[in-house]
């Protein structure tokens, strides 16, 4: 009985010894991990992207150098440094897991983008350049504006402007681009082009400013003289838009006799030579911009009458002898000025035409020295012939001969001694 108690104690005493050991245990280090491991982004093309969270790894010690893949889309970027996602994507891009890797060479970790691009179906974009300002003057071309461009939108590109532009100003609508020759005065205003492709839209403002012609003061005057008498002077032409010094300068050219002051604009001096009634314009240039003036002149022979361009009293009909196939006429009415002449008679015959210009002579069309005329034939080929003018009252003519079959035009310009060109009257079209 003894025995087996001793026993019972010496079993009880070794489990007590196990116990009080202490335990071995083992360490083996954590695998490197990126925080957060896992993100998600939404986005729209041509939207700015929220960036994505840093990315940190406290079991990398080395420099970090992050990379991702696949290849982000076209317009986002990775920071190789911190990991961040960011840009503005120009792609749609269905939801696609991309891998980020973090490693300073010896450990690496790994972290996931999940990111999806959307096309918006109706999207304002940039337009550049969003505004322009385009000046100009009644009768001369605009400086034509800058092509609209907007890198977003991606398909065919239409363009339209809003309100309606300036008389002779027009715009490219696959362009953008606005040009003309505006034929009225337009004040400041604003017009919207709007581009779209039918899915994204922008917008671009253009200030279109023309100038309509300045005015001289006085703007008209009339003066009745006779020949051989000095004439009442013009007033002197003045304008508050120009500058103090200018030059002027007259169309058609006076009278023999009469003469325009170059920098104050007055018509002065004794006639030699009698005027129907004649309109002439007087114009102003300081250099950058120019005033007109009209000036109507008559002169009177000296018995005191004028006298009148074009009538029986002083023209000689344009007449054309033969047999004639057409007759194409103009009476003075219908010629572009008064001094031009009196009358144009184009006869056509079989194979070829004569052209008369009837003349008061010098007299009634001082400015006239030559006439030109020019038979075109409709699709190619022209036959120019010269014809000096008369001193006095008659008709002057030209032949053409032998011409091909076909539409013809005849045009007739009124040259002055110096090569001005003071008018050009040009048929209808006729059959040879």
């Amino acid at each position: 009985m003894r025995k087996k108690l001793l026993r019972v104690i010496a079993l009880v005493g070794l489990t007590s010894l196990v116990v009080a050991l202490p335990v071995a245990t083992s360490s083996v280090g954590a695998a490197p991990s990126l925080a957060p491991a896992a993100q998600t982004a939404t986005v729209s093309v041509g939207e700015a992207m929220t960036a994505t969270t840093a990315l940190v790894s406290t079991e990398i010690a080395g420099t970090k150098t992050f990379t991702i893949t696949p290849a982000l889309p076209v317009g986002l970027s990775i920071n190789s440094t911190t990991g961040v996602v960011s840009g503005t994507p120009t792609v749609s891009l269905a939801a696609t897991t991309f891998s980020i890797v973090a490693s300073d060479g010896a450990s690496s970790a790994m972290a996931t983008l999940t990111l999806t691009v959307t096309e918006v179906t109706s999207q304002s974009v940039a337009v550049t350049p969003a505004s322009q300002s385009v000046s100009g003057k009644v009768g001369t071309a605009l400086t034509a504006s800058t092509a609209l461009t907007a890198a977003l939108i991606t398909g065919t590109k239409y363009f339209s402007v809003t309100p309606k532009l300036p008389d002779g100003v027009s715009m490219n609508t696959a362009t953008g681009v606005i040009s003309g020759t505006p034929v009225n005065a337009a004040s400041s205003g604003v017009y919207i082009i709007t581009v779209s492709d039918g899915a994204k839209y922008g917008f671009s403002t253009i200030r279109i400013v023309v100038e309509g012609p300045l005015k001289l003061t006085p703007a008209t005057q009339t003066v009745n003289g006779q020949v051989g008498k000095a004439i009442v002077e013009t007033a002197i032409l003045t304008s508050s838009s120009l500058a103090a010094s200018k030059a002027f300068t007259v169309s058609p050219v006076l009278p023999s006799g009469l003469v325009l002051h170059p920098t104050k604009g007055i018509i002065y001096g004794t006639p030699t030579v009698s005027l129907s009634s004649t309109v002439f314009t007087v114009t102003a240039n300081d250099g950058t911009k120019t005033a007109t003036a009209t000036v109507t002149l008559a002169i009177a022979t000296t018995g005191g009458t004028v006298p009148t361009s074009g009538s029986s009293a002083s023209c000689v009909a344009a007449t054309i002898g033969g047999r004639l196939v057409q007759s194409v006429k103009a009476t003075n009415s219908q010629l572009p000025t008064a001094t031009f002449g009196c009358e144009v008679h184009v006869g056509v015959r079989a194979k070829g035409m004569t052209v008369a210009v009837s003349t008061a002579g010098i007299s009634a069309s001082p400015d006239v020295r030559l006439y030109q005329v020019v038979a075109s034939r409709v699709g190619g080929g022209s036959i120019s012939k010269s014809m000096l003018a008369p001193t006095s009252a008659g008709v002057v003519r030209s032949q053409f001969t032998n011409l091909r079959k076909g539409v013809w035009t005849v045009a007739v310009k009124a040259v002055s001694a110096t090569g001005t060109d003071l008018g050009t009257w040009t048929s209808a079209q006729f059959g040879i």
